[in-house]
């Protein structure tokens, strides 16, 4: 699937245990991590790319990926070339 037309959800989200502590945008936001991500590499988001998506507000967006990193399922990877506003992550495997 074209990165621009969806994203794709894995049904483990909503199936599988390890995923139960995490919110419906939590959720939304662990999948679409997942899918920009390639070969496990860091990717850098902004949080209003983020929000834009989940269709919240850039601060509502940051705590949920603050939430993410607190409960153990992203790395925070430091700022993003210098931008303060620009996430710097990694999906924790």
């Amino acid at each position: 699937m074209d990165k621009e037309e969806g994203v794709l959800i894995p049904k483990a989200l909503f199936n599988d245990p390890k995923y139960k502590p995490m919110s419906f945008l939590e959720k939304m936001t662990y999948a679409y991590i997942l899918n920009q991500q390639e070969m496990n590499l860091a990717i850098g988001i902004k949080g209003q790319e983020l929000a834009d998506f989940l269709g919240v507000t850039e601060n509502e967006a940051n705590q949920v990926l603050s939430g993410l990193i607190h409960k153990g399922y992203i790395d925070d990877m430091g700022a993003h070339d210098g931008c303060p506003r620009m996430w710097l992550l990694q999906i924790k495997r």
